[in-house]
């Protein structure tokens, strides 16, 4: 297993990932993350891991949009400020082709959104610093209430 740096940010982070590491689920869904903050991947990596998901990783939108098509994820969550491509750009990307129209996408950010000004392209907004319980919440509300609605992940 990859080690990770500490720091004093991310140092209440693992405690509270520490604390939620043992409520693991047998779970099977596909996650896809795109987020360019090697940090935060690795935590959500390890966390989602964890608790049963197979995690997929994008760092930029092009390479998003490729995963999203060639393993349709049963989920994306991603950062809404990235490099090359924002998410907007990219969630209206996964939106236009009949293989990814369907994910449900979480979009993480610092943005503040209200009801009326969420791009309708997400499924969900949860705001950055958010802690785990909230991140898992997110998570599960979108699988249940989405599900598999594609056989080839079956």
């Amino acid at each position: 297993m990859k080690f990770l740096k500490l720091t004093v940010r991310s140092t209440g982070l693992f405690r509270e990932l520490a604390f939620l590491m043992h409520k693991a689920l047998p779970v099977k869904e596909k996650i896809l993350l795109i987020e360019d903050n090697i940090d935060l991947i690795e935590i959500m990596r390890v966390y989602l891991t964890h608790r049963g998901y197979r995690v997929l990783h994008a760092q930029d939108g092009f390479e998003a949009i490729e995963t999203a098509g060639s393993e349709i994820p049963d989920l994306v969550v991603m950062d809404v400020m990235l490099q090359d491509m924002d998410g907007v750009q990219i969630a209206s990307e996964l939106r236009k082709h009949a293989k990814t129209r369907h994910i449900p996408i979480l979009a993480v950010t610092a943005k503040t959104f209200t009801d009326e000004s969420m791009p309708n392209v997400f499924n969900d907004i949860l705001g950055k610093p958010a802690n785990l319980h909230q991140f898992d919440a997110k998570i599960q509300k979108l699988l249940q209430k989405f599900g598999r609605k594609h056989p080839s992940n079956q």
